[in-house]
C-alpha cells in the first residue's frame, strides 16, 4: 500500500467519524390523534439527531397526491384534513447548508537529510545541510534544526535557515568550534513530529600563530645540570600536528613530552650544547591542511662545574696544612744544622732578632775566619747572610802579624764559608806552630754589626 493511499484512507475515516450523525434519518412525531374529522388541523414534527447541531431546512411531502409543502426551518408542519387526505403518507426531508470539509492528516515519512558539498571541510568554507519531504502535511510543516542538543531556531549558534513547504536549508560557516558537531532537522505538523538522521560535521583547522619558546629552567647552567624548555600555541588543530625539537642541527628525540597545544624538552647540559641554538618545530603530516612553523632560538650556555667546600672543612684542611708545614720546617732546620761543617758553627752568638740560639762549647775553638777587607783594625765577614764584626784584642805593634789573605777556590772537602750566597774554600797558608798555638788560645768574639 502506497503512502498516499494510506493518507486518503485516514482522511476518509476521519470524515465518516465526524459526519456519522448527519447520515442518520430524521424522525416524525404526531401531536394529534389518528382519527380525525374533516376540516380539522393535523400537526406533525420533524426532528434530527441533537448530537450534530447543524442549521437544516425541512421539506414535507404527502402521498399519494405527492403534494409538496414549502420548505421551512421550523420542525412543525400543520395541515388541514380533507377527504383526499385520507390514507395519505407524509414524510420530511432535511437539507443542510454547505459545510466546508477540512482534512487533517499526519506526515507521510521522515525528512531526508543531505549535505552539500560534504561533511568534511577546511576552515573558512560553508556547510549547507538540507532536509526535504516527499509530501506536504496539513497543517503546514514547521522546521527546526538541532545540533548537539542546541536548537538553532532559538539563535544559540550563528547560522542561516531557509524554509519552504517541503524543505529546509541550514548554512553553517566551517570554524573550529563546529568540528565534531552532530546536526539533524525536525519537521512538525499538528501533534506529529518527525526528525531526520544525524550528520556529523568535520572541520580541518590549524593554529593561527607561531610556536612560542620559554625556558622553565635557567639557560646558563653547569655541566650535567637538567635544562627544560617549553613550546606552546594558543589553539589546537585538526588533524593533530607533530612537535619536533632541535639544538643546533641535532634532532632531540629523547626527553620530549607533548600535549595538544604544548611540548616540553628536558636534557642534561654538556659541553656539546654550549652556545647551541635550541628551538621547536610544529608541522602537519596530513594532506588536509598545511602548517610548518618554528619558534625563536634560545641559546644554551654551559659552564664548568665549580665545587665548593664548607667553612669547617676548609678550616680543618688549612690547620692540618699549617701543622705539617711547621713540622717539616723544624725537621728541615735541624737537618741543615746537622749537616753543616764545623767551621760554620758559631761558638757564641748574640742575635738581637732571635736571642741566644747557639752557644759554643768552651773546649772547642774555631779557627779564625779569613779577613775579607781591612777596616780600621777590624775584620768584617758576612756569614749566613748576616754581618758580623770580628774585634781583635789589642796587641803589641811589634808582634802583630797580619795573616795573609786566603785563596778562594771551589769547595771540596775543606772549610766552607758562605759569602754572598756562593760557596768558596778558604785555603790557609802554612803557619808556624807558635802562631797556630797563639791563635788557638785567642778568643774570638763576634758581635752583630747589622744594626
Amino acid at each position: 500500500m502506497s503512502t498516499e493511499a494510506l493518507v486518503y484512507q485516514l482522511l476518509l475515516f476521519h470524515l465518516l467519524f465526524s459526519f456519522k450523525d448527519v447520515f442518520s434519518l430524521p424522525s416524525i412525531t404526531r401531536f394529534t390523534p389518528v382519527g380525525m374529522k374533516a376540516d380539522q388541523e393535523i400537526t406533525l414534527q420533524c426532528t434530527v439527531p441533537p448530537s450534530y447541531d447543524l442549521p437544516v431546512q425541512r421539506a414535507w411531502t404527502c402521498y399519494p397526491e405527492a403534494k409538496t409543502y414549502r420548505k421551512t426551518r421550523k420542525p412543525f408542519l400543520t395541515i388541514q384534513t380533507l377527504e383526499e387526505s385520507d390514507q395519505a403518507n407524509c414524510c420530511c426531508q432535511t437539507d443542510s447548508n454547505c459545510l466546508k470539509i477540512t482534512g487533517r492528516y499526519m506526515l507521510c515519512d521522515r525528512p531526508m537529510l543531505t549535505t552539500n558539498p560534504s561533511t568534511s571541510l577546511e576552515a573558512g568554507r560553508s556547510f549547507t545541510l538540507q532536509c526535504t519531504f516527499p509530501c506536504v502535511g496539513n497543517r503546514s510543516i514547521q522546521w527546526s534544526w538541532v545540533c548537539d542538543l542546541k536548537n538553532l531556531s532559538l539563535g544559540n549558534l550563528p547560522h542561516e535557515i531557509y524554509n519552504t513547504e517541503t524543505s529546509s536549508q541550514l548554512v553553517l560557516k566551517a570554524e573550529a568550534w563546529i568540528n565534531d558537531l552532530s546536526c539533524h532537522c525536525v519537521a512538525s505538523s499538528l501533534k506529529h513530529t518527525s526528525k531526520s538522521r544525524e550528520e556529523k560535521l568535520t572541520v580541518y583547522y590549524v593554529p593561527l600563530d607561531f610556536p612560542e619558546l620559554h625556558n622553565k629552567t635557567p639557560v646558563q647552567v653547569e655541566e650535567n645540570w637538567p635544562v627544560t624548555l617549553r613550546c606552546d600555541v594558543t589553539s589546537d588543530s585538526n588533524p593533530p600536528l607533530v612537535w619536533s625539537w632541535y639544538c643546533g642541527e641535532v634532532l632531540m628525540e629523547s626527553g620530549v613530552i607533548y600535549g595538544g597545544t604544548w611540548s616540553e624538552l628536558t636534557f642534561l647540559a654538556s659541553r656539546t650544547f654550549h652556545q647551541r641554538a635550541c628551538y621547536c618545530q610544529l608541522q602537519s603530516e596530513s594532506d588536509k591542511v598545511f602548517y610548518n612553523r618554528t619558534s625563536q632560538n634560545l641559546f644554551i650556555v654551559v659552564q664548568s662545574r665549580k665545587t665548593c667546600i664548607s667553612v669547617p672543612v676548609f678550616a680543618s684542611v688549612i690547620s692540618m696544612f699549617l701543622v705539617v708545614l711547621v713540622i717539616l720546617s723544624v725537621v728541615f732546620f735541624l737537618q741543615v744544622l746537622k749537616q753543616r761543617p764545623l767551621s760554620l758553627r758559631i761558638p757564641s752568638c748574640r742575635c738581637r732578632c732571635f736571642g741566644n740560639i747557639i752557644k759554643a762549647s768552651p773546649h772547642s775553638v774555631e779557627p779564625p775566619q779569613p779577613k775579607l777587607r781591612q777596616a780600621t783594625d777590624r775584620t768584617i765577614s758576612l756569614i749566613d747572610e748576616h754581618s758580623y764584626e770580628a774585634v781583635q784584642p789589642p796587641k803589641k805593634r811589634a808582634q802583630r802579624v797580619e795573616p795573609p789573605q786566603p785563596k778562594l777556590r771551589q769547595a771540596t772537602d775543606r772549610t766552607i764559608s758562605l759569602i754572598d750566597e756562593h760557596s768558596y774554600e778558604a785555603v790557609q797558608p802554612p803557619r808556624k806552630r807558635a802562631q797556630r798555638g797563639r791563635q788557638k788560645r785567642r778568643a774570638l768574639v763576634y758581635e752583630n754589626v747589622h744594626l
